[in-house]
């Protein structure tokens, strides 16, 4: 095996071939190449799967090579190189041995505990960790960073106005309509037949003007100017401090490249989506009079940001923010960020807005640590000593207009949510690494997420026991599995379940179960054509009589009945398939025999459904009996009960059993003869007593005498 070599010879190689004239030629290849997709009709997962190849250039690649080149100063009119792919290949291989290179300290430490016969974690250093934070994939879907852009910023729009000359609206207006330029010349290409390496017409696709932005705005040319020069890397201003893979790259924070008076190349779009959502902190920032009150503003976005997300899933009336937390007047234990009460249920928000800084990435091991303290493992142990005190009933909890908030006294689960503001690399990686847990009775392992990925979630997993399963399973599981970003397991559950078997030590899953989940995200918030929903979990029982049962329980939540819910959203596809269908049977059998039943059993559970006309001081005690037999015959812990309506199909009433198994000999022997068939006895029924003529009834819509009459006059 060839070693490779050192990362900054192997830079230095990088720089001085991104200096060769017309190496923009090569740039606007690779991004035409690696980051645009092309379908027909409705775009499918299938039309995406070069966007997660391996071979691809990520945005830090990609960047990497034009910050270089953006430090060379080059002549942007100059012609593509003699050899166009042989630069191109040579630029590949030097991205793979930097890869390589950078592999080196993890690799090198595994290597050497196994001949030491060590079970020494590699990845504790910061040296080890610059690979997942470079490579750590895209930070979000850049209609995401346009939209929360507007958000983040819109408290701050009088001082971006007086010195930047635009507001933030504006901004994100040019900045989209410049990318849909883009999208129109690079198609134009395409279209108008192939296009190898170096094709000259690919770097004025990526080039613009200020006049041709003008016809397509609805803004006065001063202020597209502004929003234009306020991301714009000057002529001749360079970046000269891009010495090495991890110093600051002027490319990133500036990604639009100005080569004349009138004229910019934009080499890709997510960088500006990017830097809309990141830059104009620094600017805030770097006003010393105007920086507490930036950080004020970005503190109440990340709290209100989360606020509206979660009053999405659960509704207004059960998400609170700014939790007191106290024990007598005026001695404050505590403070939740953003609180969601659902039946026995809570969920415990604690946001940040640290993030991960310059001297993390270059490898500095006690600035990275400090960085996963103040953005990630402060906010953990402020959400576990909150979900603590939910549990204490002499603690009193308000918010902060005064009004008391009614905790539960039975809360079953308790999940924390770490919350972030901004993409921190590798985040799902350094908590596997870097946190320091805690065992609270009744509190699961955290959620740790920036605040793109809880946008994801709420849209997609919009209902509270969806989101709240995908929580559970989440913390069940999550340690069994790698992932680069939050995004890809969250892409998988929503397409297989978060189940894994007990035969399933490790899963590393692959960035392109993402590739589904990003359609929709598009098909919402962009309208582009593809599927809003994914399939899988959350359309196997769309439309179908269970799930109007599992929206009614989520109206009225009832803590045996969430336990239910959450139960069968472990199911498997099929499972779900057989129970939708068990519901459906019972209640059609139902209408006909005047009562009818079905049972579905779990690994560790089951559920019996009744459906009957029966008065309730009746139908109760048999469904309670059906119930302990059925738990007893599987030998199962706990056992649900559901009595449903057979003319609406709604539920009359719930019920759940739990206690340890044993034997018993009575039992045994009913049991023993259950589902044994027995003489049908006459349904019953209450009301008036009916003519022949009459409707049945059970709901049938038949006549009485062609229905029940004979077996109930017999």
């Amino acid at each position: 095996m060839v070693m490779p070599r050192r990362e900054k010879e192997i830079f230095g190689d990088l720089a001085s071939l991104a200096a060769t004239p017309g190496f923009a030629h090569i740039i606007a290849y690779f991004c035409a190449r690696d980051n645009f997709t092309w379908y027909k009709d409705e775009m499918r997962a299938e039309d995406m799967q070069h966007l997660y190849s391996r071979s691809r250039l990520i945005r830090t690649e990609m960047f990497t090579l034009v910050g270089l080149m953006a430090r060379a100063n080059p002549d942007y009119d100059a012609l593509p190189p003699e050899d166009p792919a042989g630069v191109a290949a040579q630029a590949e291989a030097l991205l793979e041995e930097l890869h390589q290179s950078m592999t080196m300290p993890w690799s090198e430490a595994f290597g050497e505990a196994m001949a030491n016969g060590e079970l020494r974690n590699p990845w504790t250093s910061a040296d080890a960790m610059r690979e997942p934070i470079f490579y750590g994939g895209e930070a979000a879907f850049s209609v995401q960073n346009c939209d929360f852009a507007g958000e983040k910023y819109a408290a701050d729009d009088t001082w971006l106005i007086e010195h930047k000359g635009a507001s933030i609206s504006d901004m994100i207006t040019v900045a989209k309509s410049i990318g849909d330029l883009h999208a129109e010349k690079v198609a134009d290409v395409v279209h108008t037949g192939p296009a190898p390496v170096g094709d000259p017409r690919f770097l004025p696709a990526f080039t613009f003007t200020a006049t041709e932005l003008e016809p397509r705005l609805e803004i006065s040319q001063e202020r597209i100017k502004a929003s234009i020069e306020a991301f714009a890397l000057r002529r001749g201003q360079g970046n000269l401090g891009f010495k090495s893979l991890h110093d600051f790259n002027a490319a990133t924070a500036t990604p639009i490249i100005q080569v004349g008076e009138d004229r910019f190349i934009l080499f890709h779009f997510n960088a500006l989506a990017d830097a809309l959502y990141e830059s104009p902190f620094y600017w805030l920032g770097a006003d010393r009079k105007y920086a507490s009150t930036a950080l004020k503003h970005r503190g109440q976005y990340t709290e209100t940001f989360a606020l509206r997300r979660l009053s999405k899933v659960f509704g207004p009336a059960r998400v609170y923010q700014g939790v007191n937390i106290d024990r007598a007047k005026g001695d404050r234990l505590a403070e939740i960020d953003v609180l969601v009460l659902f039946g026995d249920r809570a969920v415990v928000l604690q946001a940040k807005s640290k993030r991960l800084t310059m001297e993390s990435r270059r490898g500095n091991d006690l600035q990275l640590k400090g960085d996963f303290k103040a953005a990630i493992q402060d906010s953990y142990d402020q959400a576990m000593d909150c979900s603590a005190a939910l549990r204490d009933s002499s603690l009193r909890f308000s918010t902060p207009d005064g009004t008391v908030v009614e905790v539960p006294d039975n809360l079953t689960q308790i999940f924390p949510i770490c919350l972030v503001a901004d993409h921190y690399p590798a985040l799902a990686f350094q908590t596997g690494q870097f946190l320091v847990p805690r065992v609270v009775p009744a509190v699961l392992p955290p959620l740790v997420i920036d605040v793109f990925t809880l946008d994801v979630m709420t849209e997609i997993l919009n209902r509270p026991l969806r989101f709240l399963s995908y929580l559970e399973l989440r913390s069940l599981f999550g340690s069994k599995v790698s992932i680069h970003h939050e995004i890809t397991l969250l892409a998988y559950h929503i397409k297989y379940n978060l189940w894994l078997d007990d035969e399933y030590d490790f899963v590393a899953l692959e960035d392109d179960f993402a590739a589904d989940l990003e359609i929709a995200m598009g098909a919402r918030r962009a309208g582009l054509p593809g599927k809003k929903t994914p399939d899988g979990i959350l359309t196997a029982i769309k439309g179908r009589r269970i799930d109007a049962l599992i929206k009614a329980i989520e109206a009225e939540p009832f803590g045996p009945m969430i336990d239910l819910v959450m139960l069968m959203y472990q199911l498997s596809g099929n499972s779900m398939k057989e129970l939708a269908a068990g519901v459906d049977g019972v209640l059609q059998s139902a209408r006909m025999k005047g009562s009818s039943d079905f049972t579905l059993g779990f690994a560790h559970a089951g559920l019996t459904i009744h459906a009957n006309f029966r008065p309730r001081t009746e139908a109760e005690p048999r469904l309670l009996a059906h119930m302990t037999l059925r738990k007893y015959t599987q030998k199962a812990p706990e056992w649900f009960g559901l009595c449903l309506d057979p003319r609406t199909g709604a539920i009359r009433f719930g019920e759940k059993i739990s206690f340890p198994w044993k034997y018993d000999s009575k039992v045994a022997r009913m049991a023993a003869d259950l589902g044994k068939p027995t003489r049908p006895a006459p349904a019953a029924r209450v009301g008036p007593k009916l003519g022949r003529n009459d409707l049945c009834h059970c709901g049938s819509g038949k006549k009485y005498k062609k229905c029940h009459w004979a077996a109930e006059t017999g």
